[in-house]
């Protein structure tokens, strides 16, 4: 598939490597010749020194109908303009749109219909994860899954003598978590509440 980054900051660089490391053909463009120049030299790319919303920047990309766009410049009206070019004059298969501005994520019709397919928001979706590891002490990774109904929670293992414990006195909201280790030792697990509906697996 191919894959036209539009932004070699650090989320622009880092879609780049891990695209690349899954076998994507992936090109990225940019002004600033020394992000480029450092992702050419570690990655097979094709890079592109030019402004990401201009058309003949997208042009050289090779931007076509099998094309996947994602623009993660740090300016929202940069990305929501290459997404505009990228759509109408290229036809591209998918944007993909960073944009920090929540009155731009609500009202993308008025940029025209289909112009964004995605929106992604690296800031918020980092606030939000801070505010649930805050929200549920005692935890270290929180991922959502069906719309949020339902949380799969990474918490440490606490050793004690020759066991490992968890505490789950901070996890009553949480309907199921499982528990992975490489280690020998007995888990063991100390509730300190009267939580109901919990359900535990473990894999090891």
């Amino acid at each position: 598939m191919k894959v036209l980054i539009l932004g070699a900051g650090r989320v622009g660089g880092s879609l780049a490597t891990a695209l690349v490391n899954n076998n994507y053909d992936v090109s990225i463009v940019d002004f600033d010749k020394s992000s480029l120049a450092a992702l050419e030299d570690k990655l097979d790319i094709l890079t592109i020194e030019g402004h990401a919303s201009h058309p003949l920047s997208i042009k050289k990309a090779g931007a076509d109908e099998s094309t996947t766009v994602i623009a993660v410049t740090s300016n929202d009206e940069v990305n929501l303009i290459a997404c505009q070019i990228a759509k109408n004059s290229f036809n591209v298969k998918k944007t993909i749109c960073r944009l920090s501005e929540e009155t731009y994520s609500e009202n993308l019709d008025i940029f025209g219909a289909d112009i964004v397919d995605i929106v992604i928001s690296p800031e918020k979706e980092v606030m939000n994860h801070l505010k649930e590891l805050i929200k549920h002490p005692g935890t270290e990774q929180i991922e959502k899954f069906a719309d949020g109904k339902v949380n799969l929670v990474s918490v440490k293992a606490k050793k004690k003598g020759n066991d490992y414990r968890i505490n789950t006195k901070y996890l009553c909201c949480i309907i199921c978590y499982g528990i992975a280790r490489t280690f020998k030792n007995t888990i063991r697990y100390y509730d300190n509440n009267s939580c109901r509906n919990k359900c535990w697996y473990g894999s090891g």
